[in-house]
């Protein structure tokens, strides 16, 4: 048990063991949790699944990635697929809509040079057919 933390009064501890797959006696996560009844830090989980939930935190910790790669993630949902994003994914998801958002200016403005355009011609032929008509009446007496 993590007796320093309970000597603290933390609240609760999360202890994620990338290596648990190597020892019997060993959990991908443990959480520990001050009891109101002892007043004293006590393991409320041991597991090896992918994704739990911290009560203090009020989210989902979830494992991502394989060997060296393996990170912990936080996660909305108990599923843990809908992940918070990283600076650096929220960073992209930033210049990402920034681009689209270009790119729908730049549609909206080629549709108006277009528009523009078709008014104009259609004003031109306007005139000329009042033109032609204005000269192909016979005057009132």
């Amino acid at each position: 048990m993590p007796s320093a933390c309970d000597e603290m009064g933390v609240s609760e501890v999360v202890i994620f063991d990338p290596e648990a797959s190597v020892g019997v006696e060993r959990s991908t996560w443990q959480i520990f949790r001050r009891k109101k009844k002892t007043g004293r830090l006590e393991r409320v989980l041991r597991t090896d699944r992918e994704t739990i939930r911290s009560e203090q935190l009020r989210c989902w910790l979830t494992v991502v990635g394989r060997g060296g790669e393996q990170r912990i993630r936080i996660a909305r949902a108990a599923n843990g697929r809908d992940l918070y994003p990283t600076d650096a994914e929220a960073a992209e998801a930033a210049r990402n809509a920034e681009e689209t958002a270009l790119a729908g200016e730049r549609e909206a403005r080629a549709a108006l040079r277009a528009e523009t355009a078709a008014r104009s011609a259609l004003e031109a032929k306007l005139k000329r057919l009042e033109a032609k008509g204005r000269r192909g009446r016979p005057s009132r007496p």
